[in-house]
């Protein structure tokens, strides 16, 4: 996996917010320790199903961590929550439409 930097010290600062140590991750996530600590370093990227298991017990936004895009922390209950930059346009797309067919 390449390396992103900024994704790492999102990474990062996502667990030292939610005031849990590197330990707490890996016990809860069942991650190798040298391999978290390697995400967290900067020195191993980590696929996307790793950063979603990740963003979850972290508390924030799958797109924030992975990208830096939007909110670290998302609305409660917010829709989109999880869907990819593809998805969330098209889902944009889609309430836009609606909301010209059945204006207020």
């Amino acid at each position: 996996m390449p390396v992103d930097q900024a994704r790492a010290e999102r990474l990062r600062f996502a667990r030292q917010k939610a005031g849990l140590e590197r330990s707490d991750v890996v016990s809860a996530l069942k991650i190798a320790y040298s391999s978290y600590g390697n995400y967290e370093d900067g020195h191993r990227g980590f696929r996307d199903d790793t950063a979603r298991r990740l963003a979850k017990f972290l508390g924030v936004n799958f797109d924030w961590l992975q990208t830096g895009a939007g909110l670290m922390k998302g609305r409660e209950g917010d829709p989109l929550e999880g869907l990819n930059q593809e998805g969330r346009r098209k889902a944009l797309e889609h309430i836009e439409l609606l909301r010209r067919i059945y204006p207020e």
